[in-house]
């Protein structure tokens, strides 16, 4: 299991967004439900208010880098009623259980190859760098990796060309396969 509970899915828009949910979110979820984390995660499939759900997927994109006034915006329209809550709620409860469980690092993995945190870091740093090159003004706080594929979507010679998989596109820019 990974130490870093972070969950990547799609939560608005078709986006990838990264999910995550520290200490610091933990705390003020506990302020604005008035249950700590296991009270929280054990009733969850039982008795999660849509408030709790917006709360939860809200402080987990904060968690994942993205700012709180599109986290709010996000989680606001994506997880509040009149809007179905089923995708919403089992976001949220995603979350908390990679909090309580961890996350299996080969979840998600293709063909059993894994990109390491290190080489993905590494990835990024030559993609933003190459971006920033060419003139390119990126603020990298909030980016998914659905964002990183649109720039380098961006920078093919065929703009309709469809992006790789993550694993895929960080083979074939590494130079590996």
């Amino acid at each position: 299991m990974t130490a870093r509970p972070v969950i990547r899915m799609d939560i608005g828009e078709g986006r990838e967004r990264r999910l995550f949910l520290g200490v610091d979110e933990l705390r003020q979820i506990k302020k604005e439900t008035g249950r700590g984390f296991f009270a929280l995660f054990s009733q969850f499939h039982l008795n999660a208010e849509p408030d709790e759900v917006q709360a939860v997927i809200r402080l987990a994109l904060i968690g994942g880098g993205m700012s709180p006034s599109e986290a709010e915006d996000i989680a606001t329209y994506y997880a509040t009623p009149p809007r179905p809550m089923r995708k919403a709620y089992e976001a949220a409860h995603k979350v908390l259980s990679a909090i309580w469980n961890g996350i299996d690092p080969q979840d998600g993995a293709k063909d059993g190859e894994r990109v390491s945190d290190d080489q993905m870091d590494r990835l990024i740093d030559r993609i933003l760098g190459s971006a920033l090159k060419n003139g390119a003004s990126i603020d990298t706080r909030n980016l998914s990796i659905a964002d990183l594929l649109s720039l380098v979507r961006a920078a093919n010679d065929d703009p309709d060309d469809k992006p790789a998989a993550p694993v895929d596109l960080f083979m074939k820019l590494h130079g590996s396969k």
